[in-house]
């Protein structure tokens, strides 16, 4: 049996309302991660009127490096329009690791951090909407090469998918020359695309979820113009979506309706497995180890570990491992660091505080940040695993 617990090692006030933290998933950059932040400014007399200029919405991307020093502070603070989700490619890209971002003025920002581990913009391309009069906010990324050995295009290019706020969902990709090209954009959704996600094993089908309760499946090899498949089972919006990498023809969502499903891609018909996690399941991450337990922000219902290896193996359900509720607002961004369990034990040997205890040869050690809204709070905490 397996036993777990959280203890928090950091926190930190992000000022603006924190939506999003990634971690760097490629070395020596495994101890970097990112909190991006989402702020409403009204101006002063600013009211519902429709014909009044859209909400300003502000944003920044802090950048941490975690060291034995026992401190947070962020080495590199980038102001932007609100940001609303961001992730790294877990791959080198012509060499170079990328940070992709989508931001509420509709734009897809990719980043490098630099062997200073600052990050320096490449490109800036706008994500389109098919009605220009109203306003658009890209909603959600995903990069294609999920997995190193899969290449289903042939041509060793580097594709992102993003989701926008007028059901729409977008084709890009970055070529060898490193050129940023839209490929295709197609009307996904009736109301708000909240995430596409490829899979991982076959990158040519690419899931998108939305606020109309629907998971959609498109390949881009026969043409974005019908699904491939379209699934209603859930209650309410469709707000996260992974494909495992590990694990073929696994993929899990998160909804609104507070369940988080598992699913084999090729019996989209109906779930495997449901859980329910008491909160809206905003986003899903599958750990980067094992790849058989999912990190899960639930809005209103904090932050969950679920255990999927009996699921995964057998015919066993996913059940809640541990729970991490050090948070007084909406649960909205998680990840796991890449950093395994010696390391993890290596970059904290010299803490002779809270999280000594945990530090024990039979624990098994992995770090994990998150960061919640209202109350712009970012964390990170050790998840500390032992079989008893």
């Amino acid at each position: 049996m397996t036993t777990a617990k959280f203890t928090t090692v950091f926190d930190w006030d992000t000022i603006q309302s924190a939506d999003s933290t990634e971690w760097c998933p490629l070395a020596p950059n495994q101890n970097v991660f990112v909190c991006g932040t989402y702020q409403i400014e009204k101006k002063e007399g600013e009211g519902n009127d429709p014909s009044s200029p859209p909400t300003h919405r502000l944003g920044r991307i802090y950048v941490f490096e975690v060291s034995d020093t026992l401190a947070l502070k962020p080495h590199q603070v980038l102001d932007l329009p609100a940001v609303l989700d961001l992730k790294w490619s877990l791959q080198k890209i012509c060499g170079k690791t990328l940070l992709g971002v989508v931001t509420a003025t509709a734009a897809l920002l990719i980043l490098e951090l630099q062997e200073d581990k600052q990050l320096v913009k490449l490109f800036e391309t706008e994500v389109k909407g098919p009605n220009d009069i109203k306003e658009t906010l890209a909603l959600s990324l995903d990069w294609s090469c999920g997995r190193s050995s899969v290449d289903a295009f042939g041509d060793n290019q580097v594709y992102i998918t993003v989701s926008d706020s007028q059901g729409g969902a977008n084709l890009f990709k970055i070529s060898e020359n490193m050129d940023l090209t839209l490929l295709k954009r197609w009307q996904g959704h009736e109301y708000e695309a909240w995430i596409c996600a490829f899979n991982y094993w076959e990158p040519s089908v690419v899931f998108s979820g939305g606020d109309d309760c629907v998971l959609k499946g498109w390949d881009i090899r026969t043409g974005l113009d019908t699904p491939i498949f379209l699934n209603r089972s859930h209650n309410a919006g469709v707000t996260s979506l992974q494909s495992n990498a590990l694990f073929e023809n696994i993929l899990v969502s998160g909804s609104y309706d507070e369940q988080l499903r598992m699913w084999d891609t090729r019996k989209m018909k109906n779930p495997l497995h449901l859980l329910n996690l008491s909160g809206g399941v905003w986003r899903v991450k599958w750990d980067p180890f094992s790849h058989n337990s999912i990190l899960a922000a639930c809005m209103h219902g904090g932050f969950h570990v679920v255990k999927c290896k009996d699921t995964l193996n057998s015919s066993g359900e996913p059940t809640i491992l541990a729970s991490y509720n050090n948070h007084a607002s909406i649960a909205y961004g998680a990840d796991w660091c890449h950093l395994d369990s010696p390391s993890v034990k290596m970059l904290f040997a010299s803490d002779e505080g809270a999280l000594q205890p945990t530090l024990e040869y039979d624990h098994n050690l992995t770090l994990v940040s998150t960061c919640s809204f209202y109350d712009h709070k970012l964390c990170v905490s050790v998840l500390s695993e032992k079989q008893t």
